[in-house]
């Protein structure tokens, strides 16, 4: 998410490692790219831009990006161009997404600071300055990165994002006491399949590695009623 030029597209390229979205011209609707990024199936969702006084469009295309990443999505990253910082219509998007949303998108929700030639010192240092960035940054558990979208080749950055967002779903985990304990009760496993993905046979091999691990725990045995 995020407004014209704020680098939404080039994001969403060099996490995928390739030219999945045309970074020209900003899409009117939302669009949904899939690949496979350091051994994980990886959906990225680029949504048409951020305009102030017309979040009525902007929901639905909000909707219909929940749809696109069945069974629905892990992060969203708002992101905020080091020249824009907090401009009226993203102050304007964060607080029609609570009030249409509720707080709790901000659960699940990173800043995201794109640059070119920005160290990512004088980011930090901006970012200390703005009092209300900081204040809604906070709001979304003090959560953010700082990437920069001219060095397209480099995926140390798209590693420590990739490892926020990992973070950020153990977190929530652990956050729903019950489902928690549930899973806790069967060891700790648990996989996320995406079931529109039929053809990637990425997520499988990973489920089966999964299975095989317990299998291996569990000394070879199968289970009968009998025991």
């Amino acid at each position: 998410m995020g407004t014209f030029e704020s680098g939404k597209s080039s994001t969403g390229n060099i996490i995928l490692g390739r030219d999945a979205f045309d970074e020209v011209s900003g899409p009117n609707e939302c669009r949904r790219q899939d690949g496979r990024v350091q051994g994980k199936t990886i959906t990225v969702v680029d949504t048409p831009d951020i305009v102030p006084f017309s979040f009525t469009e902007q929901k639905a295309e909000m909707e219909k990006s929940l749809s696109m990443a069945p069974p629905g999505p892990h992060a969203f990253l708002l992101v905020i161009d080091k020249n824009q910082m907090m401009s009226y219509a993203t102050r304007d998007f964060i607080n029609e997404l609570k009030e249409n949303f509720g707080d709790e998108i901000l659960e699940f929700t990173i800043f995201l600071f794109t640059h070119g030639v920005l160290r990512p010192d004088l980011a930090e240092f901006l970012l200390r300055m703005d009092g209300e960035l900081r204040s809604l940054i906070s709001s979304c558990g003090g959560r953010y990165h700082i990437l920069n979208t001219e060095e397209t080749e480099d995926q140390g950055e798209v590693t420590e994002l990739l490892k926020k967002i990992e973070d950020l779903v153990e977190r929530l985990l652990r956050m729903d006491g019950e489902l928690q304990s549930l899973i806790s009760s069967y060891g700790g496993r648990y996989h996320i399949l995406n079931t529109e993905e039929t053809e990637d046979q990425g997520q499988v091999t990973e489920l089966l590695k999964k299975i095989e691990g317990m299998m291996e725990k569990n000394g070879g045995q199968y289970y009968t009623n009998e025991m």
